[in-house]
C-alpha cells in the first residue's frame, strides 16, 4: 500500500457527509452479506423485527446453520455460535447501523438500514419454530 492511499485502511467505516444517516454503502453490504453466520444472524432478526436476546438469537442461528432442531443444538454448537456473535457479528452489524447491540444487556435490535439489506437475505427454507 502507498502512502499516498491511508484511506483505504478505513474504507468499511467511512461513511461520506452526503450520505443519510441510515443509509449504508454498497460495498458495506457486500462485506456484511459476505459471512453465511451474518447472513443466517440478519435473516432471524428481519423475520423477527424485534428486540432479540443473545441466547435466543444463538439458538435460532445454529439451527439454521446446521439445519437442525433447537433441541439437538449441541452444547459445543452453542458456545461457539455465542462467541462468534457477541464477540464479531453484532458488533460488526452494529457499526454499520444494521442493528443495535446492547452489549452488557445482551440485546439485539433491527436497526434501519436491515431494510436496505433485507432483499439479500436468504428466506428461511422452513419455519424452524415447528422443530
Amino acid at each position: 500500500m502507498f502512502l499516498s492511499e491511508p484511506s483505504l485502511i478505513c474504507m468499511a467505516s467511512y461513511e461520506p457527509a452526503t450520505r443519510a444517516p441510515d443509509s449504508i454503502s454498497t460495498d458495506a453490504v457486500y462485506e456484511l452479506l459476505s459471512d453465511s453466520t451474518r447472513r443466517n444472524l440478519l435473516a432471524v432478526l428481519a423475520s423477527h423485527d424485534r428486540t432479540m436476546t443473545l441466547s435466543t438469537l444463538t439458538t435460532e442461528v445454529c439451527a439454521r446453520e446446521h439445519d437442525i432442531p433447537r433441541t439437538d443444538i449441541s452444547e459445543e454448537q452453542r458456545s461457539r455460535t455465542v462467541t462468534a456473535l457477541h464477540h464479531n457479528h453484532l458488533p460488526r452489524l452494529a457499526e454499520h447501523g444494521v442493528i443495535a447491540y446492547e452489549t452488557n444487556q445482551q440485546l439485539a435490535t433491527p436497526g434501519e438500514a436491515l431494510a436496505q439489506i433485507e432483499p439479500f437475505l436468504p428466506s428461511p427454507v422452513e419455519d424452524q419454530s415447528v422443530r
